[in-house]
């Protein structure tokens, strides 16, 4: 019922706009709309982005004591919690996963009856607790299993903090904001060994992990800031109204 709707509806407009090439060029749907489509990555502005409270900062290095990888972000079907849940199994380190959900009990149960120590669900955190979380993890985590996940903007709020990058290659944003081996690392969706390889190595790397980081936040600045997400878009307007 919805295909023909949304086809007509795309004929109809002057231009269409997508957060990545990697989405543009991976779309069946778009492939028959490409001379009008165009990519214009999402972006954010820095100096808008909260830095953590001392308080904060405190009250998380309290409750890790330790090394962590970070997930964050709403807990839904597409994110991937349950490969990476298996993926815990066999790392060594603390795993925390930040964020709500329908499922998340579920998911916490699941990690009880596998009897994983190594995961702590901390639930829903506001902006000055997202920013401790991001500037005290090794790394950001994206386990991400399905085209909905379309860009995956933690990942931008984890680069602007030189934190290096796990992700899914889904086609979509995810592997165009992290690039492999430069700013992180790019596994298969559901790939458990790789997900969990991928986490050990940025702890047991902390120098690449570190220069992966840098990276990040580099490919942050030269692509991703809101200054050249509004320019591209004010050129687009321009144009179509020309």
């Amino acid at each position: 019922v919805y295909y023909p709707l949304q086809t007509v509806f795309l004929k109809s407009v002057d231009r269409i706009i997508c957060t990545s090439t990697n989405y543009m060029d991976t779309s069946p749907v778009l492939q028959q709309f490409l001379y009008k489509t165009e990519a214009i990555s999402l972006g954010l502005n820095k100096e808008a982005f909260p830095m953590a409270s001392p308080e904060a900062i405190k009250r998380w290095t309290d409750h890790t004591a330790e090394p962590f990888i970070l997930f964050l972000g709403v807990v839904r079907n597409y994110k991937g919690i349950e490969t990476l849940i298996e993926a815990a199994k066999g790392f060594q380190f603390k795993l925390l996963i930040a964020g709500s959900g329908k499922n998340l009990d579920q998911l916490k149960e699941t990690a009880r009856n596998a009897k994983l120590n190594n995961i702590d669900f901390v639930g829903s955190v506001n902006e000055d607790d997202k920013a401790a979380l991001l500037e005290l993890c090794t790394a950001l985590v994206l386990p991400s299993h399905f085209r909905s996940e379309g860009f995956g903007l933690v990942q931008l709020e984890a680069a602007m903090k030189k934190k290096p990058l796990i992700c899914t290659d889904l086609g979509t944003g995810t592997s165009y904001v992290n690039e492999h081996k430069n700013t992180g690392l790019v596994v298969l969706p559901k790939d458990v060994d790789a997900l969990r390889d991928a986490m050990n190595f940025m702890m047991y790397h902390p120098k690449i992990s570190k220069n992966m980081g840098i990276a990040a936040e580099t490919r942050f600045k030269e692509l991703f800031t809101a200054k050249l997400m509004c320019e591209n878009y004010a050129r687009i307007y321009k144009d179509v109204v020309a």
